[in-house]
Protein backbone atom coordinates (compact mmCIF):
# COMPACT_ATOMS: atom_id res chain seq x y z
CA UNK A 1 0.00 0.00 0.00
CA UNK A 2 1.39 3.26 -0.39
CA UNK A 3 1.45 5.78 2.08
CA UNK A 4 0.10 8.71 2.07
CA UNK A 5 2.40 11.95 2.12
CA UNK A 6 2.97 12.99 5.34
CA UNK A 7 0.63 16.74 5.68
CA UNK A 8 -2.73 14.37 3.93
CA UNK A 9 -1.34 11.48 7.14
CA UNK A 10 -1.47 14.15 9.40
CA UNK A 11 -4.90 15.87 8.54
CA UNK A 12 -6.59 11.84 7.80
CA UNK A 13 -5.31 11.72 11.77
CA UNK A 14 -7.35 14.55 13.05
CA UNK A 15 -10.28 14.13 10.79
CA UNK A 16 -10.12 10.24 11.98
CA UNK A 17 -10.10 11.71 15.74
CA UNK A 18 -12.43 13.90 15.84
CA UNK A 19 -15.10 11.35 13.39
CA UNK A 20 -14.57 7.97 15.56
CA UNK A 21 -14.29 9.86 18.79
CA UNK A 22 -12.41 13.36 20.67
CA UNK A 23 -8.87 13.66 20.68
CA UNK A 24 -7.45 13.32 24.20
CA UNK A 25 -6.85 16.74 25.63
CA UNK A 26 -3.58 17.28 27.94
CA UNK A 27 -4.92 18.94 31.47
CA UNK A 28 -4.48 22.21 30.15
CA UNK A 29 -5.39 22.19 26.89
CA UNK A 30 -8.49 23.11 24.95
CA UNK A 31 -9.58 21.10 21.98
CA UNK A 32 -11.63 22.97 19.53
CA UNK A 33 -12.88 21.44 16.28
CA UNK A 34 -12.65 23.62 13.16
CA UNK A 35 -15.99 24.71 11.82
CA UNK A 36 -16.62 25.86 8.36
CA UNK A 37 -15.36 29.77 7.61
CA UNK A 38 -12.97 29.06 10.77
CA UNK A 39 -8.84 30.56 10.07
CA UNK A 40 -6.44 31.04 12.26
CA UNK A 41 -6.79 34.38 12.37
CA UNK A 42 -10.66 34.45 13.02
CA UNK A 43 -9.72 31.78 15.88
CA UNK A 44 -7.46 33.91 17.63
CA UNK A 45 -9.45 36.81 17.17
CA UNK A 46 -12.44 34.88 18.97
CA UNK A 47 -10.56 33.15 22.05
CA UNK A 48 -6.79 34.63 22.50
CA UNK A 49 -5.77 37.10 25.04
CA UNK A 50 -4.40 39.75 23.00
CA UNK A 51 -0.64 38.63 23.60
CA UNK A 52 -1.03 35.62 21.85
CA UNK A 53 -1.51 35.62 17.93
CA UNK A 54 -2.48 33.44 14.80
CA UNK A 55 1.04 32.49 14.27
CA UNK A 56 1.33 31.20 18.18
CA UNK A 57 -2.06 28.67 16.97
CA UNK A 58 -0.14 27.46 14.13
CA UNK A 59 3.28 27.05 15.30
CA UNK A 60 1.54 24.78 18.27
CA UNK A 61 -0.85 22.68 16.03
CA UNK A 62 2.55 22.50 13.65
CA UNK A 63 0.27 23.78 10.79
CA UNK A 64 2.06 24.26 7.41
CA UNK A 65 -0.33 26.71 6.09
CA UNK A 66 -3.07 28.58 6.78
CA UNK A 67 -5.56 26.71 5.71
CA UNK A 68 -8.38 24.57 7.92
CA UNK A 69 -10.04 22.09 7.15
CA UNK A 70 -14.22 21.25 8.88
CA UNK A 71 -13.58 18.73 11.78
CA UNK A 72 -9.78 19.40 12.05
CA UNK A 73 -8.99 19.69 15.83
CA UNK A 74 -6.70 21.93 17.12
CA UNK A 75 -5.00 22.29 20.61
CA UNK A 76 -5.23 25.62 22.82
CA UNK A 77 -3.51 25.75 25.75
CA UNK A 78 -6.24 27.13 28.49
CA UNK A 79 -4.11 30.40 29.45
CA UNK A 80 -4.29 31.51 25.88
CA UNK A 81 -7.70 30.96 26.44
CA UNK A 82 -9.41 34.92 27.37
CA UNK A 83 -12.95 32.92 27.16
CA UNK A 84 -12.26 31.45 30.70
CA UNK A 85 -14.42 31.97 34.11
CA UNK A 86 -14.29 35.08 35.69
CA UNK A 87 -11.71 36.91 37.99
CA UNK A 88 -13.03 38.49 40.53
CA UNK A 89 -11.66 41.55 42.33
CA UNK A 90 -11.39 42.42 45.98
CA UNK A 91 -12.51 45.83 45.95
CA UNK A 92 -12.67 46.61 49.38
CA UNK A 93 -12.67 44.97 52.79
CA UNK A 94 -13.52 45.41 56.37
CA UNK A 95 -11.85 43.51 59.17
CA UNK A 96 -9.96 40.26 58.98
CA UNK A 97 -11.01 38.79 55.93
CA UNK A 98 -8.77 36.07 54.81
CA UNK A 99 -8.38 34.02 51.25
CA UNK A 100 -7.40 30.65 50.34
CA UNK A 101 -6.52 29.99 46.78
CA UNK A 102 -4.84 26.28 47.87
CA UNK A 103 -2.06 27.36 49.91
CA UNK A 104 -3.28 27.98 53.28
CA UNK A 105 -5.31 30.85 54.48
CA UNK A 106 -3.87 34.28 54.74
CA UNK A 107 -4.88 37.86 55.15
CA UNK A 108 -6.26 39.02 52.25
CA UNK A 109 -5.89 43.01 50.77
CA UNK A 110 -7.87 45.35 49.26
CA UNK A 111 -7.87 45.60 45.49
CA UNK A 112 -6.56 41.96 45.10
CA UNK A 113 -7.76 39.70 41.85
CA UNK A 114 -9.38 36.79 43.10
CA UNK A 115 -8.93 33.98 40.62
CA UNK A 116 -11.43 30.74 40.14
CA UNK A 117 -11.37 28.26 43.08
CA UNK A 118 -10.16 31.01 45.59
CA UNK A 119 -11.81 30.81 48.99
CA UNK A 120 -12.95 33.63 50.79
CA UNK A 121 -14.23 33.78 54.97
CA UNK A 122 -15.33 36.86 56.87
CA UNK A 123 -15.42 37.34 60.17
CA UNK A 124 -18.35 38.02 62.56
CA UNK A 125 -16.61 41.95 62.68
CA UNK A 126 -15.44 41.83 58.80
CA UNK A 127 -16.72 42.29 54.97
CA UNK A 128 -15.64 42.01 51.62
CA UNK A 129 -17.28 44.00 48.52
CA UNK A 130 -15.88 41.95 44.79
CA UNK A 131 -16.33 42.77 41.40
CA UNK A 132 -16.86 40.97 38.29
CA UNK A 133 -15.70 41.43 34.53
CA UNK A 134 -18.86 42.35 33.63
CA UNK A 135 -19.88 44.76 36.40
CA UNK A 136 -21.47 42.47 38.68
CA UNK A 137 -20.83 43.55 42.52
CA UNK A 138 -21.03 41.02 45.13
CA UNK A 139 -21.18 41.91 48.81
CA UNK A 140 -20.00 39.42 51.56
CA UNK A 141 -21.45 39.37 54.95
CA UNK A 142 -20.09 39.04 58.28
CA UNK A 143 -19.66 35.56 59.17
CA UNK A 144 -19.62 34.41 55.37
CA UNK A 145 -17.34 31.48 53.30
CA UNK A 146 -17.48 31.16 49.70
CA UNK A 147 -16.06 29.86 47.13
CA UNK A 148 -15.52 31.45 43.32
CA UNK A 149 -16.14 27.65 41.81
CA UNK A 150 -14.19 27.61 38.26
CA UNK A 151 -15.98 25.93 35.19
CA UNK A 152 -15.30 22.00 34.75
CA UNK A 153 -14.05 21.59 31.00
CA UNK A 154 -17.52 20.68 29.66
CA UNK A 155 -18.79 23.78 30.68
CA UNK A 156 -15.88 25.76 30.00
CA UNK A 157 -15.97 24.28 26.35
CA UNK A 158 -19.89 24.61 26.18
CA UNK A 159 -19.03 28.52 26.84
CA UNK A 160 -16.47 28.87 24.36
CA UNK A 161 -18.04 27.00 21.72
CA UNK A 162 -21.42 29.03 22.06
CA UNK A 163 -19.52 32.46 21.11
CA UNK A 164 -20.10 34.31 18.20
CA UNK A 165 -17.88 34.07 15.77
CA UNK A 166 -15.96 37.26 14.72
CA UNK A 167 -13.51 38.56 11.89
CA UNK A 168 -10.07 38.77 11.91
CA UNK A 169 -10.96 42.71 12.94
CA UNK A 170 -9.57 44.40 16.19
CA UNK A 171 -10.21 42.58 19.26
CA UNK A 172 -13.31 43.83 21.61
CA UNK A 173 -12.80 43.41 25.31
CA UNK A 174 -12.72 40.22 26.59
CA UNK A 175 -16.26 38.27 26.95
CA UNK A 176 -17.19 37.19 30.11
CA UNK A 177 -17.89 33.58 31.31
CA UNK A 178 -20.60 32.41 33.54
CA UNK A 179 -20.04 33.18 37.57
CA UNK A 180 -20.68 30.42 39.94
CA UNK A 181 -19.97 30.93 43.71
CA UNK A 182 -20.41 28.52 46.48
CA UNK A 183 -21.34 29.52 49.87
CA UNK A 184 -21.67 27.51 52.68
CA UNK A 185 -22.83 29.58 55.60
CA UNK A 186 -23.85 33.61 55.34
CA UNK A 187 -25.02 36.14 53.49
CA UNK A 188 -24.59 37.81 49.63
CA UNK A 189 -26.16 40.64 48.39
CA UNK A 190 -25.71 40.90 44.34
CA UNK A 191 -26.20 43.86 41.72
CA UNK A 192 -26.04 41.59 38.59
CA UNK A 193 -25.30 42.91 35.51
CA UNK A 194 -27.78 41.84 32.49
CA UNK A 195 -26.24 38.09 31.23
CA UNK A 196 -26.76 36.58 28.10
CA UNK A 197 -28.85 33.66 27.07
CA UNK A 198 -25.92 31.18 27.10
CA UNK A 199 -24.30 32.73 30.40
CA UNK A 200 -25.74 32.75 33.96
CA UNK A 201 -25.09 34.36 37.65
CA UNK A 202 -25.49 31.27 40.01
CA UNK A 203 -25.12 31.07 43.54
CA UNK A 204 -24.63 27.14 45.37
CA UNK A 205 -25.79 26.41 49.06
CA UNK A 206 -25.92 23.08 50.51
CA UNK A 207 -29.90 23.15 50.24
CA UNK A 208 -30.45 25.27 47.03
CA UNK A 209 -29.42 26.60 43.62
CA UNK A 210 -29.94 30.31 42.85
CA UNK A 211 -29.63 31.19 38.97
CA UNK A 212 -29.88 34.97 37.97
CA UNK A 213 -29.81 36.55 34.49
CA UNK A 214 -29.35 40.84 35.62
CA UNK A 215 -31.27 41.49 39.21
CA UNK A 216 -30.57 42.56 42.49
CA UNK A 217 -31.17 40.53 45.10
CA UNK A 218 -29.90 38.43 48.34
CA UNK A 219 -28.70 34.90 49.21
CA UNK A 220 -28.27 33.86 52.64
CA UNK A 221 -27.19 30.33 54.03
CA UNK A 222 -26.42 28.05 56.82
CA UNK A 223 -25.70 24.07 57.11
CA UNK A 224 -29.81 23.70 57.41
CA UNK A 225 -31.24 26.30 55.07
CA UNK A 226 -30.95 28.68 52.04
CA UNK A 227 -33.25 31.55 52.03
CA UNK A 228 -33.39 34.20 48.32
CA UNK A 229 -34.62 37.63 48.13
CA UNK A 230 -35.23 39.53 45.06
CA UNK A 231 -35.11 43.45 45.06
CA UNK A 232 -35.46 43.86 41.72
CA UNK A 233 -35.38 41.27 38.92
CA UNK A 234 -35.94 37.61 38.31
CA UNK A 235 -34.48 34.71 39.61
CA UNK A 236 -34.79 31.35 39.60
CA UNK A 237 -34.25 29.43 43.34
CA UNK A 238 -34.92 25.96 43.77
CA UNK A 239 -33.12 22.19 44.19
CA UNK A 240 -33.68 18.90 43.18
CA UNK A 241 -36.95 18.36 44.73
CA UNK A 242 -37.94 21.93 42.98
CA UNK A 243 -38.32 25.04 41.24
CA UNK A 244 -39.64 28.30 42.30
CA UNK A 245 -38.89 31.55 40.25
CA UNK A 246 -38.98 34.81 42.23
CA UNK A 247 -39.82 38.00 40.68
CA UNK A 248 -39.36 41.82 41.76
CA UNK A 249 -39.97 41.91 46.27
CA UNK A 250 -40.37 38.12 46.39
CA UNK A 251 -38.56 35.27 48.31
CA UNK A 252 -38.45 31.86 49.16
CA UNK A 253 -36.95 29.36 51.50
CA UNK A 254 -35.23 26.22 51.22
CA UNK A 255 -34.52 23.76 53.73
CA UNK A 256 -31.97 20.61 53.67
CA UNK A 257 -33.81 17.84 52.05
CA UNK A 258 -37.41 19.78 51.29
CA UNK A 259 -38.74 21.63 48.42
CA UNK A 260 -38.66 25.29 48.31
CA UNK A 261 -41.67 27.39 49.58
CA UNK A 262 -43.47 29.12 47.53
CA UNK A 263 -42.90 32.66 46.38
CA UNK A 264 -44.04 35.15 49.58
CA UNK A 265 -43.78 39.28 49.29
CA UNK A 266 -40.91 40.79 51.19
CA UNK A 267 -41.81 42.94 53.97
CA UNK A 268 -41.76 46.71 53.31
CA UNK A 269 -38.95 48.84 53.91
CA UNK A 270 -39.22 51.10 56.99
CA UNK A 271 -39.72 54.43 56.66
CA UNK A 272 -37.04 55.94 58.13
CA UNK A 273 -37.58 59.72 59.85
CA UNK A 274 -36.99 62.94 57.85
CA UNK A 275 -34.77 65.31 59.63
CA UNK A 276 -31.83 67.01 59.86
CA UNK A 277 -28.75 65.03 57.90
CA UNK A 278 -26.45 66.07 60.16
CA UNK A 279 -26.71 64.43 63.41
CA UNK A 280 -25.12 63.57 66.44
CA UNK A 281 -24.55 59.60 67.73
CA UNK A 282 -27.49 60.64 70.16
CA UNK A 283 -29.82 62.52 67.42
CA UNK A 284 -29.26 59.36 65.38
CA UNK A 285 -30.52 56.37 68.53
CA UNK A 286 -33.21 58.79 68.73
CA UNK A 287 -34.67 57.94 64.74
CA UNK A 288 -37.85 55.94 65.08
CA UNK A 289 -39.48 54.30 62.30
CA UNK A 290 -43.28 52.13 62.42
CA UNK A 291 -43.13 48.91 63.31
CA UNK A 292 -43.30 46.87 59.98
CA UNK A 293 -46.13 44.13 59.93
CA UNK A 294 -45.17 40.82 60.40
CA UNK A 295 -41.61 42.22 61.53
CA UNK A 296 -40.10 40.03 64.13
CA UNK A 297 -36.51 42.09 63.80
CA UNK A 298 -34.16 44.25 61.63
CA UNK A 299 -31.11 44.58 59.85
CA UNK A 300 -29.35 47.56 60.16
CA UNK A 301 -26.53 47.87 58.31
CA UNK A 302 -24.10 51.05 58.40
CA UNK A 303 -21.83 51.92 54.94
CA UNK A 304 -19.11 54.35 54.25
CA UNK A 305 -19.12 56.85 51.68
CA UNK A 306 -16.83 55.05 49.19
CA UNK A 307 -17.25 53.74 46.32
CA UNK A 308 -18.39 50.73 45.68
CA UNK A 309 -18.91 51.70 49.32
CA UNK A 310 -17.99 49.74 52.06
CA UNK A 311 -20.20 47.60 54.95
CA UNK A 312 -18.47 49.41 57.97
CA UNK A 313 -21.12 47.53 60.75
CA UNK A 314 -24.41 45.29 60.71
CA UNK A 315 -26.59 44.08 63.56
CA UNK A 316 -29.69 42.49 63.72
CA UNK A 317 -31.80 43.92 66.34
CA UNK A 318 -35.61 44.17 67.96
CA UNK A 319 -36.16 47.58 68.58
CA UNK A 320 -37.11 50.09 65.53
CA UNK A 321 -34.39 52.51 65.85
CA UNK A 322 -30.93 51.93 64.93
CA UNK A 323 -27.82 51.32 67.47
CA UNK A 324 -24.79 53.40 66.65
CA UNK A 325 -21.41 52.12 66.57
CA UNK A 326 -18.17 53.93 67.05
CA UNK A 327 -17.75 55.46 64.05
CA UNK A 328 -15.64 58.54 63.22
CA UNK A 329 -17.48 62.43 62.48
CA UNK A 330 -18.40 62.36 58.58
CA UNK A 331 -20.97 60.96 55.52
CA UNK A 332 -22.18 57.62 55.82
CA UNK A 333 -25.69 55.52 54.34
CA UNK A 334 -27.84 53.80 56.77
CA UNK A 335 -29.58 50.81 55.58
CA UNK A 336 -32.55 49.07 57.23
CA UNK A 337 -34.88 46.48 56.51
CA UNK A 338 -37.22 44.21 58.39
CA UNK A 339 -37.13 40.41 58.92
CA UNK A 340 -39.84 38.18 58.93
CA UNK A 341 -40.44 34.78 60.76
CA UNK A 342 -39.24 32.70 58.10
CA UNK A 343 -35.50 34.53 58.24
CA UNK A 344 -36.66 36.41 54.70
CA UNK A 345 -35.28 40.27 55.02
CA UNK A 346 -37.47 43.06 53.57
CA UNK A 347 -37.26 45.64 50.72
CA UNK A 348 -34.26 48.09 52.31
CA UNK A 349 -34.79 52.08 53.91
CA UNK A 350 -31.71 53.77 53.01
CA UNK A 351 -30.94 57.19 54.19
CA UNK A 352 -27.78 59.42 54.09
CA UNK A 353 -26.45 61.28 56.96
CA UNK A 354 -23.59 62.53 57.73
CA UNK A 355 -22.22 62.23 61.73
CA UNK A 356 -21.06 65.46 63.51
CA UNK A 357 -19.81 64.75 67.47
CA UNK A 358 -21.06 68.05 69.11
CA UNK A 359 -18.06 69.93 70.47
CA UNK A 360 -17.63 69.76 74.56
CA UNK A 361 -19.75 71.48 76.44
CA UNK A 362 -17.74 74.69 77.96
CA UNK A 363 -18.01 74.71 81.78
CA UNK A 364 -20.28 76.93 83.22
CA UNK A 365 -18.61 80.22 84.76
CA UNK A 366 -18.64 81.12 88.61
CA UNK A 367 -20.13 84.76 88.88
CA UNK A 368 -19.22 87.28 91.13
CA UNK A 369 -21.38 90.12 91.27
CA UNK A 370 -20.50 93.22 93.10
CA UNK A 371 -22.36 96.54 93.98
CA UNK A 372 -19.88 99.83 94.41
CA UNK A 373 -20.64 103.28 94.08
CA UNK A 374 -24.42 102.20 92.48
CA UNK A 375 -22.81 100.38 89.77
CA UNK A 376 -23.07 96.81 89.05
CA UNK A 377 -19.48 95.13 88.76
CA UNK A 378 -19.73 91.24 87.11
CA UNK A 379 -16.44 89.50 87.29
CA UNK A 380 -16.08 85.58 85.76
CA UNK A 381 -12.63 83.97 85.19
CA UNK A 382 -10.56 84.15 82.16
CA UNK A 383 -11.99 82.92 78.69
CA UNK A 384 -10.86 80.78 75.94
CA UNK A 385 -10.00 83.53 72.94
CA UNK A 386 -12.25 82.45 70.70
CA UNK A 387 -15.54 82.29 73.16
CA UNK A 388 -17.54 85.63 74.92
CA UNK A 389 -19.72 85.77 77.88
CA UNK A 390 -23.75 85.94 77.51
CA UNK A 391 -25.00 88.08 80.29
CA UNK A 392 -28.61 88.31 80.67
CA UNK A 393 -30.28 90.40 83.63
CA UNK A 394 -34.03 89.91 84.86
CA UNK A 395 -36.67 91.00 87.29
CA UNK A 396 -37.97 87.79 87.62
CA UNK A 397 -36.31 84.31 88.51
CA UNK A 398 -37.71 82.53 85.42
CA UNK A 399 -35.85 85.32 83.08
CA UNK A 400 -39.21 85.79 81.33
CA UNK A 401 -38.26 89.69 81.95
CA UNK A 402 -35.25 90.28 80.59
CA UNK A 403 -34.00 93.70 81.18
CA UNK A 404 -30.34 93.27 79.36
CA UNK A 405 -29.16 90.71 77.25
CA UNK A 406 -25.63 91.15 76.25
CA UNK A 407 -22.57 89.38 75.07
CA UNK A 408 -18.76 90.13 75.59
CA UNK A 409 -15.40 88.72 75.17
CA UNK A 410 -13.62 90.71 78.54
CA UNK A 411 -13.29 88.78 81.82
CA UNK A 412 -16.22 91.22 83.38
CA UNK A 413 -18.52 93.80 82.58
CA UNK A 414 -18.99 96.73 84.74
CA UNK A 415 -22.82 98.37 84.60
CA UNK A 416 -24.39 101.17 85.79
CA UNK A 417 -27.45 101.52 87.95
CA UNK A 418 -30.70 100.10 86.18
CA UNK A 419 -33.34 102.97 86.17
CA UNK A 420 -36.16 101.45 88.20
CA UNK A 421 -35.42 99.78 91.46
CA UNK A 422 -34.71 96.23 91.87
CA UNK A 423 -34.58 93.39 92.78
CA UNK A 424 -32.52 91.90 89.92
CA UNK A 425 -31.33 88.92 88.79
CA UNK A 426 -28.15 87.90 86.58
CA UNK A 427 -26.90 84.88 85.05
CA UNK A 428 -24.20 84.52 82.36
CA UNK A 429 -23.02 81.39 80.43
CA UNK A 430 -20.01 81.31 77.56
CA UNK A 431 -20.75 80.79 73.97
CA UNK A 432 -17.99 78.70 71.55
CA UNK A 433 -17.62 79.81 68.21
CA UNK A 434 -18.09 76.05 67.12
CA UNK A 435 -21.56 76.34 68.88
CA UNK A 436 -20.67 75.23 71.78
CA UNK A 437 -22.27 76.38 75.17
CA UNK A 438 -21.94 75.77 78.72
CA UNK A 439 -25.34 75.85 81.16
CA UNK A 440 -26.33 79.02 82.70
CA UNK A 441 -25.03 79.91 86.11
CA UNK A 442 -26.93 80.16 89.11
CA UNK A 443 -28.69 83.19 89.36
CA UNK A 444 -27.99 86.08 91.56
CA UNK A 445 -29.33 88.69 93.17
CA UNK A 446 -28.77 92.20 93.52
CA UNK A 447 -30.96 95.32 94.74
CA UNK A 448 -29.75 98.74 93.61
CA UNK A 449 -32.00 100.27 96.65
CA UNK A 450 -29.93 98.64 98.95
CA UNK A 451 -26.80 100.35 100.32
CA UNK A 452 -25.59 96.60 101.17
CA UNK A 453 -23.44 94.89 98.95
CA UNK A 454 -24.92 91.50 97.97
CA UNK A 455 -23.43 88.62 99.32
CA UNK A 456 -20.98 86.92 97.15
Amino acid sequence: MTPFPRPVAALLALLLSAAGGRASAAPDEFLYTVQPGDSVWTLAARYLHQQHTWQDLRTNNQLRNDRLQPGQVLRIPLPWLRLTTQEARLAVLQGGVTLNSGTGWTAARADTALPPGTWLRTPADGTATLLMQDGTRVLVRPSSELRLIPLDRAQQEAWIKAQPASDAGPRTSASTAPVRIELLRGGLESTVQPQRDDSRFEIRTPSAVTTVRGTEFRVSADADSTRAEVVHGRVDFGNALGNVPLGTATGSRADLGLQPVAAVPLLAAPALEATADTLSADQIRALRWPPIDGAVAYRVQWFGADRPARLLHESVQEQVQPDVPPLTDGPYQLRVRAIDAMGLEGLPAARSLTLRTPPPRPRTPPLDVHWLDRRVELRWPPLDPQACVQVQIATDSAFAQVVLDELTPREGLNLPAPHRPGPYLVRVRVLQTDGGRSGWSEPRAFDPRSPQEPPP
